[in-house]
């Protein structure tokens, strides 16, 4: 764009036109860029497949544990009298932790939301156009953030309350119940969507950093699935140490779902679970702002 001027001949010449700082995005507001956000998370079909079946998994899961459990609760007793299974896993007060079961495959699904966030503006190439509106980057990466950490949290909760009441009705029909005042429910309600939303931000920060889609969900399954298993085969003490230092290990303590088979306690280990989203995250902004588009 250009407008002409007169020069002292008389003739007209062209001269670069001058933007004002809002037309190349510079005035924009956090709050606008968050709303900018919003309404294309809403737009894609994908996300609210994503955010159905998280909630799903949530109430299936804890539908099919408390109906194992309270099936099968006089043997599972009878088994914690060995050593067998924690003391912790057994009697009514189980059906407290019953809610929050599905954490594990829900947080696939969210962690998956969270990829597809920040991913999918590289992939399709969308990131031109955003980057256009808001050259300086880091509002945009942090608002998508910010999303990312609300949106897990509270669909979390929300899964955990679902679950909570389907688990009271079937526990009910054997006789059981579950005491919603307990601090086990109580943590189980809020430190479970922390660590689903840690585990989110994590899967976002490396998302950013390997810009696509594949390689952040693979990571994610190996972390929350594969490792613990595949490490837990060997009974090496450096395996160990390595299996109670894993996003998975870490929340359950923060949740205490451990049952005391990790060695790890409270604040040492959220610390440590809030250290595999930060280092991810803050990486992820770095290259956001410094590499090309």
């Amino acid at each position: 764009m250009s407008t002409q001027t007169i020069n002292p001949d008389g003739l007209q010449a062209n001269t670069p036109a001058t933007y004002r700082r809002s037309e190349l995005g510079h005035n924009n507001s956090f709050g606008g860029v968050i709303r900018s956000e919003l309404i294309k998370l809403r737009s894609l079909r994908s996300n609210w497949i994503l955010i159905i079946t998280s909630i799903l998994l949530f109430v299936g899961i804890a539908a099919l544990s408390t109906w194992a459990f309270a099936s099968f609760i006089d043997e599972i007793s009878s088994a914690a009298t060995t050593g067998d299974v924690p003391t912790e896993a057994t009697g009514e007060g189980a059906f407290n932790y019953m809610a929050s079961g599905g954490w594990q495959l829900a947080v696939l699904l969210l962690s998956s939301l969270a990829v597809i966030n920040i991913s999918s503006e590289f992939v399709t190439g969308a990131a031109r156009t955003t980057f256009a509106a808001t050259p300086r980057r880091w509002p945009v990466y942090w608002a998508k953030a910010l999303i990312v950490a609300l949106l897990t949290y509270v669909l979390s909760v929300v899964g955990i309350l679902a679950s909570a009441g389907i688990v009271e009705v079937i526990a009910q029909q054997y006789g059981y119940g579950q005491d919603f005042s307990s601090e086990a429910f109580q943590k189980a309600l809020w430190w479970t969507p922390f660590a689903v939303m840690i585990i989110a931000l994590m899967s976002y920060g490396i998302a950013a950093i390997l810009r696509n889609s594949v390689g952040p969900i693979m990571i994610v399954v190996a972390v929350v699935f594969v490792l613990p298993v595949a490490l837990s085969v060997f009974q090496s003490d450096i395996t160990q140490n390595i299996v109670k230092w894993l996003p998975t290990s870490l929340a359950t303590v923060v949740m205490d779902q451990s049952m005391g088979q990790i060695d790890v306690e409270f604040v040492p280990a959220l610390i440590a679970l809030i250290a595999w989203a930060v280092v991810p995250l803050v990486a992820g902004a770095i290259l956001t702002q410094r590499r090309d588009i």
